[in-house]
Parts: structure tokens; sequence; C-alpha cells
């Protein structure tokens, strides 16, 4: 594996450590072009690397995209990140001290791309602690062949195909994680299937730039990130999988997992908010639907909200082609309200 690190001169003390360590940690080859260079021609070397690598780092510091720079098109950054998208390569953004990427418009149209690749926040002060992270997730993305980014990028039918098969085999998979036997189960599963929508509020738990719509040549529209709720329902007790599928994200599919014994739940509410989001400058409505599992454990109270976006127009609403299943929010609040009942009377 080779690792081709793209940075500016101002951040190098920064790179040079940062290369030094990840040499000492990773299976790979680290590419900075200040030591690395192996040929008398340093444009034919560096591209050459880059070529070759597996994954490039871009350093990303208040200097990385400064308007003055970027725009200019020798600027060495912009063409190493240029050639990387045109690569298809593998593309880290490495977002030191909490550096924020600029919005796609601020940037020179052939690395607008760029916004919309994986971003992993790195603090300079946690250096350490930040580079063995930064191993795990390099090590994840080397497992990877083809980077996820690259699927909502491509054509529609390609990312149905990838949505598609992400999502089937899920409810085998729920039941795995949550080490159930399926003959522990009394009724089927209540699926719930949503999707983030950019500029909203539950898009801020997601990394900037991986939150994304785009209008097919169908006229449908596809979302980046589609989260399901697996809620299995036993004798004894409610247990939920969450699963985020996440066009953007290595790995594109992240889970986790909740149970509650039916004795424990004091109550259960449901909540209704109506928001809007924007794309493409028209505002579109939609509506979060919650409802909060109540667990008594002493004298502390937890609540478990599990959103549901519903997008009110026919567009939206067209748009959801993939869900494996969708049940109202009431339809399982109800079945699990009378399995609470019935526990709490036997």
């Amino acid at each position: 594996m080779k690792v081709f690190i793209s940075y500016r001169r101002k951040s190098w003390a920064f790179t040079q450590l940062l290369a030094q360590s990840l040499a000492k940690k990773v299976n790979a080859t680290i590419f900075v072009d200040f030591t690395s260079i192996d040929e008398t021609n340093f444009e034919s070397s560096i591209l050459r690397h880059l070529s070759e690598s597996d994954i490039v780092l871009v350093v990303v510091t208040e200097q990385t995209f400064a308007p003055e720079r970027i725009i200019q098109s020798g600027d060495w950054v912009r063409r190493e990140i240029n050639l990387a998208l045109k690569m298809k390569k593998n593309i880290v953004l490495l977002l030191v001290d909490d550096q924020s990427l600029p919005i796609p418009s601020d940037l020179p149209e052939d690395i607008r791309d760029v916004t919309h690749m994986q971003g992993f926040p790195f603090y300079a002060q946690y250096f350490e602690d930040g580079v063995k992270i930064l191993v795990e997730f390099i090590n994840k993305v080397a497992a990877f062949p083809i980077f996820p980014t690259d699927i909502f990028l491509r054509n529609d039918r390609e990312y149905d195909t990838w949505l598609e098969k992400q999502a089937n085999g899920m409810q085998s998979k729920a039941l795995q994680a949550l080490n159930l036997d399926p003959s522990q189960i009394i009724s089927a599963p209540l699926i719930t299937h949503s999707v983030i929508l950019p500029t909203t509020l539950e898009a801020k738990r997601y990394l900037d730039g991986t939150v994304r719509i785009k209008k097919g040549n169908d006229g449908y529209l596809r979302y980046s990130i589609h989260v399901y709720q697996y809620i299995f329902l036993s004798e004894h007790f409610i247990s939920i999988n969450n699963v985020d599928i996440n066009a953007f994200s290595l790995p594109p599919v992240s889970v986790s997992t909740e149970e509650y014994f039916y004795r424990d739940i004091v109550g259960i509410s449901t909540n209704s908010i109506q928001r809007s989001f924007e794309f493409e400058g028209e505002k579109y409505q939609y509506s979060v639907n919650s409802f909060s599992l109540k667990v008594s454990s002493g004298v502390l109270a937890v609540s478990t909200n599990i959103p549901i976006n519903k997008a009110s127009t026919d567009q939206m609403q067209k748009a959801l082609v993939h869900r494996i299943s969708d049940v109202n929010i009431d339809q399982a609040v109800a079945a699990i309200r009378m399995l609470i009942r019935a526990n709490k009377i036997s």
C-alpha cells in the first residue's frame, strides 16, 4: 500500500512528523514530496507517485484552500487533488484542528468534488491518539477497492444497485448484531426507513459534505444517507437495531443496538415536528416523527428517540423507492404499548 500526502509548505513541520509517525505504524510506503522525490524531474516524480498511490491524504489547514493559491491552475495542491479525483483515488481529508472545508462554489470547478470526500478530524494537541485512530481509518479505507464516495457520483442505475445491495439482508444482519435467535421473536419486525436531508438538524451529526441529494435522469431524487430501524419484539424485551447506509463513509454501513425489558419501560410517547430544507433553491417541508421509550433505572429515566424523516411532497415520497418495508410509526408504538401492558399485568 502507498499513501501520498498532499500539503502546503506552511504545514511542513506537522506533515513531516505525521509522515514519520505513519511510517512506523502503517504497513505502507508514505510519500511526501520534500523527502521522497526520486527523479531529477520534480513534477514527473510527484505525478508518478500519486498515480501509484492507494490513498491520497490531504492535510487541510487554513492555508490549504486559500483563494489566492487554489485559484491558480499551476498550484500544486490543486493539481494533486485534481489528478486524484480524475484517477478515482481514495481521498482522505485530514481536517487539522477542526478546519472546515470551503463550499464547492468557492473552489475551481475541477476540484469541487473533493468537498464530498471523507473528512477525518485531527487535533494536533492529541497527536499520538489522532495518529492511532488515523492508522485504523487508513486500514479500513485500504480494505475497500472502490471508495464509497465514488458510488454516489456514478450513474443512477449503479447507485441504485449499490444501495439495494447494501439494504438486502439487513434484517438477518440486525438479528445477528443483537444476538437474537429467530425463535425468540414473537411477531414480524417493525421496520422504519428514512433519509437524512441536507441543512437539517438531523444532518449535523454527520461530517460536512456527506449529506447530499441528487436528482437522477429519471426525475427521482436520491439520497446519500439512508437510515433503517429494525424493532424486534420478543416475549420479554424489545430490541432495536439502528442501521445507517452512508455512501460517504467507510465502511458504508454502521450499526448500533439497544435492548429494553418491558418491565423496565415506564412509558412511551410520540412526537412530530414540522421542518423544512432547501434543495436547488427551493424549500421543501418535511416532518420528523419520533417515539421515546422511558426506561426506569432507580431514579433515572432514559429516553430513546428514533427520527423518521418524511418529506411531504410527491417528489420526495416518490424518491423513496428502496424501502425494504415501511411501517407507520403509530403502528410501531401501538404494538409496543400492547406488549408493555401485557407484561405489566403478568
